[in-house]
């Protein structure tokens, strides 16, 4: 009489227990949570290179806002005093009106004597700061329009890099206030 002492051979060697879940199976199933950790550490990441992680955010304030009566038929100026009350720096990414529509960010340069009027990337606010808009530093250059006669109010919405988009009201006043 012959025993068969070898065990089990081919297919039913490589057979687990039956209830045992496969190797591919516990991967799926340990895949999902760590992907889930790896997405909330690189939002992590993200947050904290942003340089806002543990700092307040930026307050800004808008005032003494005012819009040059036309003298020129293409445009005209805008000013506000911007003050940031907060604990971190902010940006004035742009500006829009919905009276007037785009508006530019524009800031004097002067060159040869002269000055002219160009493009700004932006005004940037550190913590406590304040900045002036003035005819020689920065402002903000608009389409003119014949309904901006002394008296009258525009609307204007600032968009900051941090502290997102705030409304402020300007009054237009006759050149020299």
């Amino acid at each position: 009489m012959k025993h068969d002492t070898a065990g089990p051979s081919g297919a039913e060697a490589k057979r687990a227990p039956e209830g045992t879940p496969r190797p591919s199976a516990l991967v799926r199933t340990a895949l999902v949570p760590v992907a889930a950790v790896a997405v909330t550490l690189f939002g992590l990441l993200l947050y904290a290179s942003s340089g806002a992680a543990g700092s307040p955010p930026a307050r800004i304030e808008i005032a003494d806002g005012r819009v040059l009566a036309p003298t020129n038929p293409d445009h005209t100026s805008a000013y506000f005093t911007l003050r940031n009350t907060g604990e971190s720096a902010d940006t004035l990414l742009s500006v829009t009106s919905p009276q007037l529509g785009p508006v530019m960010i524009a800031r004097t340069v002067v060159k040869d004597g002269a000055g002219r009027m160009t493009k700004a990337d932006g005004i940037h606010l550190p913590p406590g700061g304040t900045y002036v808009m003035t005819p020689s530093s920065s402002d903000l250059m608009l389409p003119s329009a014949s309904w901006l006669t002394a008296g009258r109010t525009v609307d204007f919405d600032l968009h900051f890099a941090g502290s997102g988009t705030s409304r402020a009201r300007a009054a237009v006043v006759p050149l020299g206030r």
